[in-house]
């Protein structure tokens, strides 16, 4: 079994922890709208990428896009 990267995201357990109750309630086919904003350089792009980790991880298709 291998091991787990560490999270890239530090000190945002509490987000990260609602992320993923955003993703397991999508697999129990309930939709969800999640809002991530913030100030500039306060870690919102890692919090995404963390975020599409973890929904790769339970292999949902994921996609981006930035304007």
């Amino acid at each position: 079994m291998s091991e787990r990267p560490p999270p890239i995201v530090r000190g945002r357990d509490h987000e990260l922890g609602v992320l993923g109750e955003q993703i397991g309630a999508v697999r129990l086919g309930i939709g969800t709208v999640t809002i991530i904003e913030g100030a500039a350089g306060i870690g919102k792009s890692s919090l995404l990428k963390e975020g599409r980790q973890i929904a790769s991880r339970l292999s949902f298709r994921v996609g981006s896009a930035s304007a």
